[in-house]
């Protein structure tokens, strides 16, 4: 069942990227965003799933680890557009240009992995509280995923020896 859905959000992604790239409107931005953030969902829970099963951790295990926290890139970046969608100029260039999209995505990974040049700043309430989400559930996630995984690495019997 989550396949089924996993594969037609995607579809639903494909189709409004598609329509957004050759006939772009509002409205196509708009549904874009909002199935990119549905397929992101799917995709997450189903990650967390696998990943957090107990069996023995193997290196499926850490790289879906580590496409969970890319995902998670991902899902704000679509956020931040949804955002600035329904409130434009929620986020401020450095330079004073209009952001794009493509600029919320490296926002969301720069702020992600807490560098934050500040080439990009949220502007008003939703922005920084959008930010603010994002930035506690990162912190949340990668206390979790390494709680997690050495829980899992414990309960396939990958301790050290010796050591109590």
């Amino acid at each position: 069942m989550w396949r089924i859905l996993a594969l037609g959000t995607g579809i639903a992604v494909f189709g409004a990227g598609m329509a957004n790239a050759f006939a772009p409107s509002t409205n196509a931005a708009l549904m874009f965003y909002l199935s990119s953030i549905a397929y992101h969902f799917v995709i997450i829970f189903l990650l967390v799933r696998y990943t957090f099963s107990p069996r023995k951790v193997l290196t499926e295990m850490l790289l879906a680890a580590t496409c969970l926290y890319h995902i998670l890139g991902s899902i704000f970046a679509a956020n931040f557009a949804l955002i600035l969608w329904f409130e434009p100029g929620a986020f401020v260039s450095s330079l004073g240009d209009p952001v794009q999209w493509q600029q919320l995505l490296h926002y969301s990974y720069v702020t992600l992995t807490t560098l934050g040049y500040g080439d990009i700043l949220p502007a008003t309430f939703h922005a920084r509280g959008g930010q603010r989400s994002r930035r506690s559930s990162a912190r949340f996630t990668r206390c979790c995923w390494g709680l997690g995984l050495s829980g899992c690495m414990r309960r396939a019997g990958h301790d050290r020896q010796g050591v109590k």
